[in-house]
Order: C-alpha cells, then sequence, then structure tokens
C-alpha cells in the first residue's frame, strides 16, 4: 500500500517545498534522498540499490560519446 502512495506524496511534498523559495537543486536533493529513505526503511527497496543509482548514472554519463 505504501509503494502506491509515495509517489503521489513526493510530488505533494516536491511542490510544497518548491514554493517556500529554497533553491530548486536542494529541494529536489532534500525529496530524493528523503523518499529514498522512507522507501529503503519500509522495504521497498534496500540501501544497497540506493546507493547503485550513482554508479548507474556515472556509467550512462561516461558513455555518451
Amino acid at each position: 500500500m505504501l509503494i502506491e502512495l509515495l509517489p503521489l506524496l513526493m510530488f505533494f511534498t516536491l511542490m510544497a517545498l518548491v514554493f517556500t523559495s529554497y533553491p530548486i537543486g536542494f529541494v529536489l536533493a532534500g525529496v530524493a534522498i528523503l523518499f529514498g529513505l522512507i522507501g529503503s526503511l519500509a522495504g521497498v527497496f534496500s540501501l544497497v540499490e540506493f546507493f547503485l543509482f550513482t554508479s548507474r548514472i556515472w556509467f550512462i554519463a561516461d558513455n555518451l560519446q
């Protein structure tokens, strides 16, 4: 049940924080980390997968040529 609500809660949290006039980079990073940790604590995915995103993005960016 939580996995269906996480994207909706993430969207509304993002919109609420964007309108508080914090810098958008901090808002995006903060919301992503917060909901990543909530998803990890809820058992949606493991913490190992959370740290694999960085290497995956780096691999994609490295092979753009």
